[in-house]
C-alpha cells in the first residue's frame, strides 16, 4: 500500500507543475502523468481484494483516463504500422517514450532490432539474432481474422514489408515449413541504415525508433476497463467509444456490447511486444489470482513440428505450470545478508515526515 501511495503521490504533484504542451514533443506532459496515474488506479483498485475491485479507485482511473481521452487534444496514428516507424518518432499517439540515439555512445541506442530481426537481411549491421524468436502460438491465436496489427507485429510467411529492404524493391518473409518457428517479431523492426534515410540512423545493435511506455491506445482501453468495473458486461457509449477507436484502427468491426475479456484480449494485441501484458496479468492477480493463474497454465506455448508423412505443421504442445509465488521476486540474497530486517513484516512509512 505505502508504495502505490508513493507513486500516486509523485504523479498527483506532477500534474500541476506540468504543461498541457511543450515545444518538444519528446518531453512528457501533464497528459502523461494523468495517464500513468489512470494506469496506477486502475491496478491499485485491485490490490488485495477478493473477487471485485475498490470502486473509488475505478473511479479516478475513469476520471484521469477519461481526462486524457477527451480533454488531451491527442490522436491516435490513422495507420497502426505507422507507430513503429523512426520518422514517426514523438507521434500525436505517443505520451511518453523513451528517446533513443542511433550509432552514438552504448547505452543511448535501441538494441531490440539486433536480438528480435529474424536475420541479418534485414538489418545490415552484422546483428539480426532474432530466427528462434518469435510470438507463442497462444498469442498468434489472439488475433482475429482481418486484424491489421498482426503483420506490423510479427512476420508470417510471405509477408511483404515494401519498407524493409527497399535498395531490392522491399522484402519478403520466408520460413522453411519444418521450422519449429513459424512466425518472427517484426514491431521495433525498422530496418538497415539505407532504408531509414542512410549512414548513422543504423548501426550495429543500435536503431534510434523510441520505446513506448505509454500511448494513447493504451488509455484508451484504460478509460473502457474503468468503466466496466465490476461489471460484467456495458454498453455505455464513453466505453464503447474508447474501445472501438481502436478496434476500428485495426480493421475490425465494432462492438455493441464489453466484457472485461473483451478489453483483456484487445489490449494484448494492441501491445504487444510493448512490455505490458505481464503488468495486465499482475493486475488481474490482484483480486482474482486463481484467474489469472489458470490463464497462464491454459496458454499454448509449445512449438511446431513437421510430420514427413502428412507433410504437414503440427503443433508440439507445451503448458507451464504457475502458483501465486511465479508473481512474486524473492529478495536478492545479497541484500538480505546486508539487512536481515528485510525479512520481516514491513513498516508502514510516516507520509506526515
Amino acid at each position: 500500500e505505502d508504495v502505490y501511495r508513493f507513486i500516486i503521490n509523485d504523479l498527483e504533484t506532477a500534474i500541476p507543475m506540468l504543461t498541457p504542451e511543450n515545444a518538444d514533443p519528446a518531453r512528457i506532459t501533464e497528459w502523461t502523468a494523468k495517464g500513468m496515474l489512470a494506469k496506477v488506479y486502475l491496478a491499485y483498485s485491485g490490490y488485495n481484494r477478493s473477487g471485485t475491485r475498490d470502486q473509488q479507485y475505478l473511479d479516478l482511473a475513469k476520471e484521469y483516463a477519461g481526462d486524457v481521452v477527451n480533454n488531451s487534444g491527442l490522436n491516435l496514428m490513422p495507420n497502426y504500422a505507422d507507430l513503429f516507424v523512426m520518422d514517426n518518432n514523438n507521434n500525436t499517439e505517443s505520451l511518453f517514450a523513451f528517446q533513443w540515439v542511433s550509432c552514438m555512445d552504448w547505452g543511448t541506442q535501441n538494441t531490440n532490432q539486433a536480438y528480435w530481426a529474424a536475420s541479418g537481411e534485414l538489418t545490415g549491421a552484422g546483428d539480426g539474432w532474432g530466427g528462434g524468436k518469435g510470438p507463442t502460438i497462444d498469442l498468434q491465436r489472439e488475433y482475429e481474422e482481418g486484424d491489421l496489427r498482426r503483420k506490423p507485429t510479427f512476420m508470417v510467411n510471405e509477408d511483404f514489408y515494401p519498407e524493409l529492404n527497399k535498395a531490392d524493391g522491399g522484402y519478403t518473409h520466408e520460413i522453411d515449413p519444418s521450422s519449429q518457428i513459424q512466425a518472427h517479431i517484426k514491431k521495433y523492426i525498422v530496418g538497415s541504415a539505407s532504408d531509414n534515410g542512410g549512414a548513422g540512423t543504423v548501426c550495429f545493435m543500435s536503431t534510434a525508433i523510441n520505446t513506448y511506455v505509454l500511448r494513447l491506445a493504451d488509455v484508451y482501453l484504460i478509460y473502457a476497463e474503468a468503466i466496466l468495473g465490476n461489471n460484467a458486461s456495458t454498453s455505455d457509449g464513453e466505453a464503447l467509444a474508447a474501445l472501438n477507436a481502436v478496434r476500428n484502427r485495426a480493421g475490425l468491426d465494432s462492438k455493441s456490447s464489453i466484457t472485461w475479456e473483451d478489453i483483456r484480449k484487445e489490449r494484448r494485441v494492441e501491445l504487444a511486444y510493448e512490455s505490458d501484458y505481464w503488468y495486465d496479468l499482475v493486475r488481474w492477480y490482484y483480486y482474482d489470482p486463481q484467474g489469472a493463474i489458470n490463464h497462464i497454465n491454459n496458454q499454448e506455448r509449445g512449438t511446431y513440428q513437421w510430420n514427413a508423412d502428412t507433410e504437414e505443421r503440427e503443433i508440439n504442445s507445451r503448458n507451464y505450470t504457475v502458483t501465486s509465488d511465479n508473481f512474486f521476486l524473492p529478495f536478492p540474497q545479497g541484500d538480505i545478508d546486508k539487512n536481515p530486517l528485510l525479512l520481516e513484516d514491513p513498516v508502514p512509512y510516516d507520509f506526515g515526515k
